[in-house]
């Protein structure tokens, strides 16, 4: 836990340069613990030798720190609106000196309080050799900041909320460990963020300050398997529904869902009154998948134009809606790779007499995607004609090139060496050509 000691175990070898190897091996246990050591390729530890070290403690993604939750159940703090909370973090580092057996222990302490969920330790530990070429290796491990946490689950499927929708979350007490936690009251708060502005009083563009209206207090008590609370949203705008709880030691740990109740009377862009809630359902996707788009037209009648962008247009669609949610499919083609942006465009047709209010008129939304890469990837396999050479030596290079599906393909190849002692001074990694 924050403010005790951790340690993180696992070995492995960083790398090889001439005669030269560094192992650093981290350890697990209670101030973060970490045992390094270093030996040359013949065996002799490296005793006296100089470390580098440095630690970085940052928020994990709660997700997959606490194992064992059941599917659809999340850990953590969720924003839609309002004011966000920066990221916490904090770096540590120093220098130390191999004992005589090529081993050093380094205690990192951890200050408590900085995070109400897990977090994510970092440690990095370098050391120089005689010719002072440099080998590094890192490890991690997660920081819990408290032995009880607090999960919720949504089990409505729909993306946005809608008003007097009753809207149920379900929500239990957990260990680390992600074991179930009987009998912990849990507190309850419901709250509706909105934006108001203030004149700036040197002429400048007016402030903008969220306030914060907290409609519900209640309290809940979890058992050993999830509990329920319900609650249903009276008017538009956008929600949070924030769950807290401490542990045997006073340490309070919260869990908050968030999302926008879209009605015709607002939008959720305060400061945008043209955008558009939309959704795409997967924004990763695979060659042969189908992108899916989700959007809520405010108008009663309209007509919308959906295209997939990057460059340029790569697919289009245009459909009359109504008001509410409606849905767009596109197969995903080879043109889609890597990726781009989904924009829909939304007229109102009944309105075209009424007013020529942009802002009353047309609604525009956007999103980004992705597609893997690897359909269009070539794999080039390179095969020396050995494995050491000696100065002034000639140096034979097979080189194959095939697709993603293993085929063979024509192509140019470019061929570059070099020295990876320098390499390893310089941090140097062997760039992607893809990227």
């Amino acid at each position: 836990a924050a403010g005790q000691t951790v340690a993180i175990v696992g070995g492995t070898l960083v790398s090889v340069i001439g005669r030269k190897r560094a192992l650093v091996v981290f350890g697990v246990g209670q101030v973060i613990t970490v045992l390094g050591y270093a030996y040359l390729a013949f065996g002799a530890p490296m005793g006296g030798a100089v470390i580098h070290w440095s630690a970085f403690t940052s928020d994990a993604d709660p997700g997959g720190a606490v194992p064992g939750l059941p599917t659809g159940f999340t850990i953590g703090e969720s924003y839609v609106d309002g004011p966000i909370r920066p990221g916490r973090a904090e770096r540590a580092s120093g220098i130390d000196t191999l004992d005589a057996t090529g081993t050093v222990t380094l205690r990192i302490p951890t200050r408590a309080g900085t995070s109400t969920w897990p977090a994510q330790v970092s440690v990095g530990v370098s050391v120089d050799d005689l010719n002072r070429q440099s080998v590094a290796n890192g490890a991690s491990t997660v920081l819990h900041a408290s032995n009880l946490y607090v999960a919720v689950r949504d089990t409505n499927t729909s993306w946005y909320w809608r008003p007097n929708d009753r809207r149920r979350l379900q929500v239990m007490a957990v260990r680390p460990d992600g074991q179930p936690v009987a009998g912990v009251p849990i507190s309850v708060a419901v709250m509706r963020y909105r934006r108001i502005y203030a004149a700036a009083t040197d002429e400048g563009s007016p402030k903008a300050n969220w306030v914060i209206d907290t409609l519900v207090r209640s309290t809940v008590r979890s058992a050993d398997s999830a509990v329920t609370y319900d609650f249903t949203p009276k008017t538009s705008g956008s929600y949070g529904v924030a769950f807290s709880a401490h542990d045997e030691h006073g340490r309070r740990v919260t869990t908050s869902v968030a999302g926008y109740v879209i009605g015709t009377d607002w939008t959720p862009w305060a400061d945008a009154s043209l955008r558009l809630p939309i959704e795409v359902v997967r924004d990763s996707l695979t060659l042969g998948d189908t992108l899916t788009v989700r959007f809520v037209s405010p108008f009663p009648r309209g007509e919308a134009w959906v295209t997939v962008e990057r460059e340029d247009i790569l697919a289009q669609r245009r459909m009359k809606v109504s008001a509410g949610e409606s849905v767009v499919r596109f197969p995903v083609s080879a043109t889609f790779i890597p990726g781009g942006h989904v924009s829909v465009l939304v007229a109102d047709s009944g309105s075209a007499w009424r007013s020529d209010s942009t802002s009353r008129r047309v609604r525009v939304g956007y999103e980004r995607f992705f597609v893997d890469r690897r359909a269009k990837t070539l794999m080039v396999n390179v095969v020396p004609n050995g494995h050491t050479f000696a100065p002034g030596d000639s140096v034979r290079i097979a080189v194959s090139l095939r697709d993603s599906e293993k085929r063979p393909v024509s192509g140019h190849v470019t061929l570059w060496a070099i020295d990876e002692g320098v390499a390893a001074l310089t941090g140097y990694e062997v760039p992607d050509p893809a990227e």
